[in-house]
């Protein structure tokens, strides 16, 4: 049922970000404004390519999304596999090989848990530290680029 909940979570914000008031944009002209997103990228060529880019170098993998028409299509391609895969995951029994290779105690579903929680986590952080478009300066801080730039001109 955990991942059902998810996807109603991806979806509250899609329906806010397109019903309810819309969400903050950083990059709107006069220095940020919330808006409303009236035309999602809903293609799975642009939102799945995000993951096949290289998460080195200039590529930037999923952290390198610049427009909100993809955060917000991107949850709703999220909020969909989420509760897709929980009503999956009710109504089958794992295949042969998971119940095979895997560990089937409580022991080891927290320590899945926390591997995955541990992995999200560090992609949050690149999230924070590099997006402005998904994390904008005026609430979360400055981005890694930001604060280097101001570190440099309090040296100068």
């Amino acid at each position: 049922i955990h991942l059902i909940l998810l996807g109603v979570g991806a979806f509250l914000l899609v329906f806010k970000a397109l019903y309810f008031g819309g969400v903050y944009d950083t990059w709107a002209p006069g220095g940020g404004d919330v808006r409303k997103i009236t035309n999602l990228t809903l293609s799975p060529s642009v939102i799945f390519g995000y993951l096949l880019k290289s998460p080195f170098g200039g590529e930037g993998w999923i952290v390198s999304v610049d427009d909100l028409e993809d955060i917000i299509g991107g949850h709703v391609w999220l909020g969909s596999i989420c509760i897709l895969g929980g009503i999956w995951h009710i109504l089958t029994k794992p295949f042969a090989w998971a119940r095979r290779a895997l560990v089937w105690s409580g022991e080891a579903y927290l320590s899945y848990s926390l591997a995955a929680l541990s992995i999200f986590g560090f992609i949050a952080c690149c999230f924070v530290w590099f997006n402005n478009t998904a994390y904008p300066s005026e609430f979360y801080g400055p981005t890694g680029p930001e604060a280097s730039q101001a570190q440099a001109f309090t040296f100068l």
